[in-house]
């Protein structure tokens, strides 16, 4: 038997050497500081905000795992000279995986991240919309996700400390090429103690739209039978505080961020709104109301157009202030009206309402009457339309009546 040259044995034994020590120096490579500055530097390009990463790990093939991640405003300084601003988003761990899957006949690489939590420390609407604006246009105006897809898992809590902290749980997010383009859905729920099954399921849509020469994010939220909480949308609409602690929205809204602020499209109904609370300090009315709403257009949280249903049983409401809504409306009052307290107690107050270019049209609907009755009281009416026909009144005057009589 032929023995081997001791050359080729050395030949050989370099030839597998040579990788393993590159495994082993790139292994090294990976654990550095260096390493993990040079993936944060790569992040925070991508997004366009700083992004600190405080370690890598891989621990299996195609598997990467990111340590004590937290991403900032834009421009924010994150120098470990400097003492570093509070994050928009504290995330303690990563795992993402990639595969990819035919859908329609293409080939679809599916980016998967995986998170146990997540803490958005500051709430900054702008930049979010920002940043979700700019991972949508990735690639040649979002050509990127015509062959890409991302989809985030979180196993725990999402916690949003506004002044009231928020706790999303079972949260699950895909960023995928929809019939308009880029789009996000977000599915998840939020406690709520109020509902048997303890807590209520929400979904969110943003869609990137183009118009002329500038895009922006349309957002729309869909809730569950038992609707939500008024509470969760104060950031957006602040007025919405006022509604009263067991106020509930159901339905959907459309948001988009305005040069004026925050604008809104809602369908659906408001419940439980509390008169004294909406209508402080000096509310002129009294009760629970229930308020439907159908395209109703909301800019800067102001109301500018809708059509809705505004009802109230079992309230009261102050003789001055209805006096002063008769004179503006042109209603008739039923009775004698010498008879009337400083507060009149009512069975019922309900009135259809369309509001456009400033002008409101408001029809009675109390439910018990076939004609156009808007009050009544010991199940008679009380205010009803006048003998003559009305004209539409001025949307600004009664609002300023309404606010004047808070004062």
């Amino acid at each position: 038997m032929q023995k081997s040259h001791p050359t080729y044995l050395l030949f050989f034994f370099l030839l597998g050497l040579f990788p393993l020590m590159a495994i082993a120096i790139w292994s090294g490579v990976r654990h550095t500081s260096w390493y993990v500055n040079s993936i944060s530097r790569d992040v925070s390009a991508d997004l366009g905000i700083p992004v600190q990463i405080g370690a890598v790990r891989h621990p299996r093939p195609m598997h990467t795992r990111f340590e004590n991640v937290r991403i900032f405003e834009a421009g924010s300084v994150t120098d470990s000279e400097t003492t570093p601003p509070e994050p928009l988003f504290q995330i303690p761990a990563i795992e993402t995986w990639n595969r990819t899957s035919s859908a329609s006949g293409w080939q679809i690489h599916r980016m998967n991240w995986k998170i146990p939590e997540m803490t958005l420390e500051t709430i900054s609407l702008e930049t979010l919309w920002r940043l979700h604006n700019h991972v949508l246009t990735w690639g040649s105006n979002g050509d990127f996700w015509k062959d890409n897809e991302f989809q985030l898992l979180v196993d725990g809590d999402t916690v949003v400390k506004t002044a009231e902290p928020i706790h999303v749980q079972n949260a699950k997010l895909r960023i995928f090429y929809g019939k308009y383009g880029p789009q996000t859905e977000i599915v998840f729920s939020i406690p709520d103690k109020t509902v048997p099954e303890g807590s209520v399921p929400l979904q969110l849509v943003l869609q990137r739209v183009q118009r002329q020469k500038s895009s922006f994010i349309l957002a729309t939220l869909k809730t569950g039978e038992a609707g939500i909480s008024t509470r969760l949308l104060v950031s957006l609409f602040p007025s919405m505080e006022k509604m009263g602690e067991k106020s509930r929205f159901t339905g959907k809204f459309i948001v988009q961020q305005s040069f004026h602020g925050w604008s809104g499209i809602f369908n659906g109904t408001f419940q439980n709104i509390s008169l004294e609370t909406a209508l402080a300090p000096h509310s002129p009315l009294n009760g629970e109301c229930t308020l439907e709403l159908q395209n109703a257009r909301f800019d800067g949280s102001q109301l500018t157009a809708a059509t809705g249903l505004l009802s109230c049983l079992n309230g009261s409401i102050q003789r001055s202030f209805l006096e002063q809504m008769l004179g503006i409306t042109q209603l008739s009052l039923r009775g004698d009206r010498e008879k009337l307290g400083e507060v009149v107690p009512f069975d019922e107050l309900a009135f259809g309402f369309q509001l456009q270019k400033s002008q409101l049209v408001l029809t009675g609907k109390c439910r018990q009457f076939v004609t156009s009755v808007f009050v009544t009281q010991n199940n008679e009416p009380l205010v009803c339309e006048p003998a003559t026909p009305r004209s539409a009144i001025s949307a600004p005057l009664f609002f300023e009546a309404i606010r004047s009589s808070q004062q």
